[in-house]
């Protein structure tokens, strides 16, 4: 059984909660309301687990947000968390590897308009 004050796990015969001090109502339909409210509380925050696509384009175009979020969420959004450290390290390689293909193009360019001067 527990308290309905502070929800502390009472035993089945006190009257009294040893944390609160609140009379102890014993009735079933108050612990299975207790168990249900355990149960909606689980279902909700798995609902809020499942990773968001604005989320993943942000960490994909700004990676050290993707790195924070991970760091972040990882206990209390596992799913959400890893979503957002795999974007995050795929945009941080594809902005790494545009970066260098756009640096030997201009490199090429150039040397290509001081050759042909």
């Amino acid at each position: 059984m527990f308290c309905s004050n502070c929800g502390k796990q009472l035993e089945d015969g006190d009257k009294v909660c040893g944390f609160c001090g609140k009379q102890a109502v014993h009735t079933v339909a108050n612990e299975n309301t207790i168990r249900n409210v355990s149960v909606e509380n689980t279902a909700n925050t798995n609902e809020l687990d499942e990773p968001s696509t604005g989320i993943n384009v942000l960490c994909f175009f700004i990676p050290i947000i993707g790195l924070t979020l991970y760091f972040a969420w990882k206990n209390m959004y596992p799913k959400k968390a890893i979503t957002a450290l795999k974007v995050a390290l795929i945009g941080f390689l594809t902005w790494t590897v545009l970066s260098v293909v756009l640096r030997l193009s201009i490199d090429f360019i150039v040397y290509w308009m001081i050759s042909n001067m």
